[in-house]
């Protein structure tokens, strides 16, 4: 019997002993033995089932030549196939596993194997070969649901949010379980992404100590109301260039000098729409305090991220050249850079922890002014619910400056300023719809080796915001 008359006797179940050869040949039955054996064991099945046909042709007394035989042919049958290409799969041979798959098509839909195949492309990223796949999926009645949700993941990855919120709704109606969970997760991303989105968030807040007073001295307490406008667009999705544009002003009830306004935007281009990519941008921004300009400042930031199965490395870089403008603060003006290297470990229902350590250098205009920064940094986020999320996160930053401020008289000298800052902060967020409701608590101590930059403060806010898709 053919190879292909072979392969559709498998494909139909159809597994019975070949006739013998006219003139038995035991020596040639263990030849075709060895072969299928080797071809077993390198994954070529094909070949493997033609020459134990052989073995058991030319020797039909031989036991062994029977069973191995029977047993290539029982793992040609459907099941057999689409289990062993879910095995090279989950393996790691993507290309055995698609030749698997296009054989269980050939001639026929096979919405198991589409689905299978869809998944492979969409994970190497080839969104234009998954998505036929993936369509063929959905007339299969235990891939539909899959298929449709890696559908959606598709126009989500390509900044179809409204698309992508139609998809996972149909996942969530039709599917359970996990997969209905992480479903409804994203549909509730999808409806806040897109091409072009803007945001507005309003928020009310309480400061124990808005003026930052030493320890020992009298603390300014106040409360403020503040509103942000966000716009993003990402004409070709998530991979490519993307412009993003930000207003905050947050207004002091009492303490009207600290009212702080922030302005600014960025021009910048992502390589990779998965969980692997790189960045680089460029953004100015304008600082307000008290309405009156305090800093001007240029930002250019490079960076990237490596996913490694539940784990991804990330590493980003900036250098701000600012321009302070009030008399206190102009010798602070110069060049910061910073460099954030972590690592994340993602669990199910977008709930993850980070670990990342901050580095800094503020190369200002005066060496008692020039400092570096370092210290690690923590943070976790849990989904209670496919809607509802906390989150929590912790820093030690360890400053130290390069010089001390003169004396007058120059005896005896003063140390260098150095510092210690510890921050603790925690956050409850409810989803509805485009709207996300937000509380937030945290606290800041920072001890200093100079009198009068010693001090704590906690801070409350509640806000909500809201999200809306352009395109």
């Amino acid at each position: 019997m053919s190879l292909p008359a072979l392969l559709a006797a498998a494909a139909a179940g159809v597994c019975v002993l070949p006739e013998p050869a006219a003139a038995p040949d035991p020596a040639a039955a263990q030849a075709y033995l060895e072969v299928g054996d080797a071809e077993t064991a390198a994954h070529s099945t094909e070949t493997a089932l033609l020459a134990y046909q052989e073995a058991a042709r030319f020797d039909p007394s031989n036991a062994r030549a029977r069973e191995a035989y029977l047993s290539a042919c029982t793992r040609g049958s459907p099941a057999r196939m689409l289990d062993e290409g879910i095995d090279r799969m989950d393996q790691g041979d993507r290309a055995g596993a698609i030749a698997i798959f296009e054989r269980l098509r050939a001639g026929r839909p096979d919405p198991a194997a589409a689905l299978y195949e869809g998944i492979i492309k969409y994970e190497d990223g080839d969104d234009e070969a998954a998505r036929p796949l993936l369509v063929e999926a959905q007339a299969g009645s235990a891939s539909g649901a899959r298929a449709r949700y890696f559908l959606a993941l598709i126009e989500l990855r390509d900044g179809g949010g409204d698309d992508a919120a139609a998809l996972f709704a149909q996942v969530v109606a039709s599917a359970q379980g996990t997969l209905a969970e992480r479903a409804e997760l994203l549909r509730s991303t999808a409806l806040r992404s897109g091409r072009g989105v803007i945001s507005f968030l309003a928020e009310g807040g309480y400061d124990s100590n808005v003026t930052f007073a030493p320890d020992g001295g009298q603390a300014t307490p106040d409360g403020d109301g503040a509103a942000e406008l966000f716009l993003s667009l990402r004409p070709l999705g998530l991979s490519g260039p993307y412009l993003r544009g930000d207003a905050f002003y947050r207004g002091q009830f009492q303490a009207r000098d600290r009212d702080l306004g922030v302005f600014g935007g960025q021009l910048g281009w992502r390589l990779g729409r998965g969980e692997t990519y790189a960045f680089g941008d460029y953004g100015y921004g304008v600082t307000l305090l008290g309405a009156s300009p305090y800093l001007l400042a240029h930002r250019l930031r490079a960076g990237g991220r490596w996913a490694l199965g539940r784990a991804a490395l990330s590493v980003a870089y900036a250098a701000r050249f600012g321009s302070y403008r009030t008399t206190d603060s102009a010798n602070f003006s110069g060049v910061l850079q910073t460099v954030d290297p972590g690592i994340a470990f993602n669990f199910g229902l977008a709930s993850s922890v980070y670990l990342g350590f901050h580095l800094g250098r503020d190369a200002a205009n005066l060496a008692r002014t020039s400092s570096w920064a370092v210290g690690p940094r923590a943070a976790a986020r849990f989904a209670l619910t496919p809607t509802l999320r906390t989150s929590a996160e912790a820093g030690f930053t360890s400053r130290a400056f390069d010089a001390a401020p003169p004396t007058n008289p120059p005896d005896p000298p003063l140390q260098p300023q150095a510092d210690q800052s510890v921050y603790f902060g925690g956050a409850l967020e409810k989803d509805l719809e485009r709207f996300t409701l937000r509380a937030a608590a945290a606290y800041q101590i920072n001890s200093s080796n100079t009198a009068g930059f010693s001090y704590s403060r906690a801070t409350f806010t509640v806000g909500a915001s809201y999200a809306l898709g352009l395109f």
